[in-house]
């Protein structure tokens, strides 16, 4: 009647619970799993499995993360004389909840071509934040930040386009209906024209050349 979801994440400062429930003739019995098809039971303080099938996972102090109970596969199993049903698997993971910091690094651009600024948020949180702005200081302060990030290069003679990294390919994953920007950080003086190209998968799977958009 109620199947958990296939990935659970929660904050060790708010804990989670997630529902089970199904029905049958006779009333079935609900009970949690792991991924190996053994049974889970309670963790005082860390883990419940509740009567109504739900399972509980309490609010718990950071020194009392334990893998095999925050970072577990897990099913719900529900069984009479009759037969047994399996829910999906549900990933459940814990995060702990601790003090971060994101960076802005320097960047260096060529006179007249776009800089673009990146903001370098710890590998440990990335799963987790996203950037919802960017934030300029008072005017008084701009010239000073823009000073400290920005070295604006004067170029000596003309310059052919260039990527200021070796990266020749990446593949990004957006969320439906969501803005996405896919950049393309090249530099040259005088300042290069920008085209983009397109393929679709099945053009991909087949070679056909790239269509321009």
């Amino acid at each position: 009647m109620k199947e958990p979801p296939n990935r659970v994440d929660f904050s060790n400062t708010t804990g989670a619970v997630v529902e089970c429930a199904a029905r049958g003739s006779p009333a079935p019995d609900v009970i949690w799993v792991r991924a190996d098809g053994t049974a889970v039971g309670d963790v005082p303080g860390l883990r419940q499995v509740l009567p109504n099938g739900n399972l509980v996972f309490p609010p718990f102090r950071a020194e009392d993360y334990r893998q095999e109970v925050h970072a577990q596969v897990y099913a719900c199993l529900a069984r009479n004389p009759v037969g047994t049903i399996h829910s999906r698997d549900v990933n459940v993971r814990a995060v702990v909840s601790q003090a971060y910091t994101v960076n802005l690094v320097e960047e260096n651009v060529l006179r007249g071509n776009a800089a673009i600024f990146k903001c370098l948020i710890p590998s440990f949180v990335t799963e987790y934040v996203h950037v919802a702005s960017w934030i300029i200081i008072e005017d008084d302060e701009i010239e000073i930040l823009l000073n400290d990030t920005v070295n604006n290069m004067e170029p000596i003679g003309r310059v052919p386009p260039k990527f200021s990294s070796t990266q020749v390919g990446a593949m990004f994953i957006a969320k439906l209906d969501l803005t996405f920007t896919l950049q393309c950080p090249a530099q040259a003086f005088p300042v290069p024209v920008f085209r983009a190209y397109g393929q679709s998968i099945a053009e991909i799977s087949n070679n056909r050349n790239w269509t321009q958009f």
